[in-house]
């Protein structure tokens, strides 16, 4: 049993986890949670050898959220660092850039948000595919330091 606590993005490729293969058919069982509660289950099969193709070019995720702002992970680890480096852009309501900064894939970079009005932002991070393609993932977020209240 594989177990990861801590806040992120459910992102394909982000845990490997080698396992025995019997001869013939094998099906793997994954539970994906948060809080404890159950969020989703995913069942993958897969034949003696095989080797999974990444479906993703980076998987950025926020990993921790703070009153003053949040820590943003470019990739799901630094095993291709060498590769083109990610551009994270924090987009305000609007389409105003809040923040921009260049990091390696899998570097973490702490983000400032403290001065900023409360209300959704977006992290855009980008990146170029080895063939020079562009790639982007977008990450919704809410910046926000007072607790709401109900009616």
């Amino acid at each position: 049993m594989l177990s990861r606590d801590g806040l992120r993005s459910a992102v394909p490729d982000e845990d490997q986890v080698e396992v025995e293969l019997n001869a013939g058919e094998n099906r793997l069982l994954l539970k994906l949670a948060a809080d404890g509660r159950a969020r989703g289950v995913l069942r993958a099969g897969a034949g003696a050898g095989a080797v999974l193709a990444r479906r993703m070019e980076i998987g950025p995720s926020i990993v921790a959220l703070e009153p003053a702002g949040f820590t943003l992970k470019t990739d799901v680890g630094a095993e291709r660092g060498d590769a083109e480096p990610v551009k994270v852009e924090v987009v305000a309501p609007g389409g105003r850039v809040a923040f921009t900064t260049t990091a390696p894939r899998g570097a973490e970079r702490k983000i400032d948000a403290w001065a900023w009005p409360d209300g959704p932002y977006e992290a855009r991070c980008s990146t170029r595919t080895f063939d020079g393609r562009p790639y982007v993932v977008h990450l919704a977020l809410v910046q926000g330091r007072e607790p709401r209240q109900g009616p």
